[in-house]
């Protein structure tokens, strides 16, 4: 993308002016607009009504995360009830660090074993199709404990603190009284909290509140997000995560909030989990894009974009500031783990290597494309997935489309396509090492592209022909169950 026409870098990137598209569809949800010259002071019915607004929306937010907490909860709970078994996923790493968190250890030091919960955990329940259950186990200590290193060191304690809470409340209340249980039916929160911020982040996009609502459902039928919530594990707030790093940007964006709220996005995957990275680079990517389109776009977009969008020069700001933030909190989070590091040696020794390999870029081409595995388990599947792609490629191509919405459907093409490289590239050159990079590093941007695509769902007929795909999606995806 070139620059096409001479412009000052404090002219707005995009027209101020905030006017639907001639179908109706607005960019973004459009920002308040302030008025002129300095406003009245506030009266009594100024701040009653002021309050009133305050309450109504707080108010509406409950119910929102009423129904998806209530739609979570029916699959997790049964998955929770049928599923005994840890996953081979790392999930006894996870019950290991959430019970020491339940006894006040929070971080857990390189080189640390499995304390006695984690392992008996492993022996009564098993580990997939990897260690068979001894149920012997269950009701005294195993003789044989398996107690390996604990590798999830590299996690803060962010996730497990706030799932000890909600488990430790399942348990006083008496749902169960078994931690592992307790802690997978906290992912009814995050489960709920990540459908309800989905859905919010569709309508902050311009989505219709029938077509947000149809995503979230098509979000909820994803074995991705699902099979997560049903177990211990930090990727079970990534929908969570990857939806309110793009609502803070996006919000920030539209001057709806400051500036510093984008360090905090930049620190997201320090605070929860490395994997995080891939959200904050695609919002990286959406703001460098919005800054550097060219400005014979501007013109057209403006028409279409929304209101007091930022300027060329704050935009470049605001990327550099995510990226200080990621920056600055990696390095106090690494300078905490050598604090607490019980051994100086370099994890997952065995994934070391002596020189870097192209090939290894080449297997890793859009590699989170397939971020919607779950969905492509059926024929109907497939179809769904083909169209939230779809669509995505068709608003960054649509030359009569807002400049705002092209820039982050670029941004999020570049990362399916490219995402995992930045893996690859930075365990090279820090580690030395070469690690496969899996699919659930890529679901934080799932969020964006659901979004995207409900902005494609409009009138009744596309959302009725939508909802019978989301229909058919749920029986193929639920009825093996």
């Amino acid at each position: 993308m070139t620059e096409t026409t001479d412009s000052r870098d404090d002219e707005p990137a995009v027209d101020a002016r905030a006017v639907t598209k001639p179908d109706g569809a607005p960019a973004l949800a459009p920002a308040p607009a302030s008025a002129s010259g300095s406003a009245p002071a506030p009266d009594a019915r100024d701040t009653q009504d002021r309050l009133r607004r305050i309450g109504l929306t707080a108010a509406r937010a409950l119910i929102l995360l009423f129904i998806t907490c209530t739609a979570t909860a029916g699959v997790v709970i049964y998955q929770v009830h049928h599923t005994r078994a840890l996953s081979p996923v790392d999930e006894a790493t996870y019950v290991d660090y959430l019970a020491k968190v339940g006894d006040g250890h929070f971080i857990i030091s390189r080189g640390e074993i499995f304390g006695d919960y984690a392992a008996n955990a492993v022996a009564c329940r098993g580990i997939g199709n990897i260690i068979p259950p001894r149920p012997t186990a269950c009701n005294r200590p195993d003789p044989r404990p398996f107690k390996p290193a604990n590798s999830a060191n590299i996690d803060p304690p962010t996730y497990y603190v706030i799932t000890d809470g909600v488990a430790r409340t399942l348990i006083a209340v008496g749902v169960t009284d078994d931690l592992v249980n307790a802690g997978r039916l906290a992912g009814i929160f995050w489960g709920g909290t990540g459908l309800a911020a989905l859905f919010l982040l569709c309508t902050l996009l311009g989505a219709p509140k029938i077509s947000s609502a149809l995503v979230c459902g098509a979000a909820l039928a994803t074995t991705g997000f699902w099979t997560r919530w049903s177990q211990i594990t930090p990727h079970a707030s990534d929908l969570l995560v990857g939806a309110l790093a793009a609502i803070a940007t996006l919000m920030w964006l539209q001057r709806r909030a400051p500036l510093w709220l984008l360090f905090l996005v930049g620190a997201v995957p320090v605070f929860v989990k490395a994997s995080n990275v891939t959200i904050i680079a695609t919002m990286v990517i959406f703001l460098l894009a919005l800054a550097l389109w060219p400005q014979r776009s501007w013109s057209r977009a403006g028409e279409e974009g929304v209101s007091r969008i930022r300027t060329r020069r704050e935009l470049i700001m605001g990327a550099g500031l995510i990226v200080a933030g990621l920056a600055l909190a990696t390095v106090g989070w690494l300078l905490v783990r050598e604090h607490y590091a019980l051994t100086s040696a370099i994890d997952f020794p065995k994934f070391n290597v002596n020189h870097f390999d192209a090939k290894w870029l080449l297997h890793a081409l859009g590699v989170f494309g397939g971020s919607f595995q779950g969905a492509v388990t059926s024929g109907i599947g497939l179809i769904v997935t083909i169209w939230i792609l779809g669509s995505v490629v068709h608003q960054f191509s649509d030359r009569q489309g807002a400049v705002e919405i092209r820039s982050l459907s670029f941004a999020g093409l570049v990362m399916i396509a490219f995402g995992a490289w930045l893996y690859i590239i930075s365990n090279y050159l820090l580690l030395h090492q070469f690690v496969l990079i899996p699919i659930r590093y890529g679901t934080t941007l799932m969020p964006v592209l659901f979004a995207l695509a409900a902005r494609n769902i409009r009138g009744r007929a596309a959302q009725s022909v939508a909802l019978v795909f989301l229909i058919v999606l749920v029986v193929n995806v639920y009825t093996p169950l």
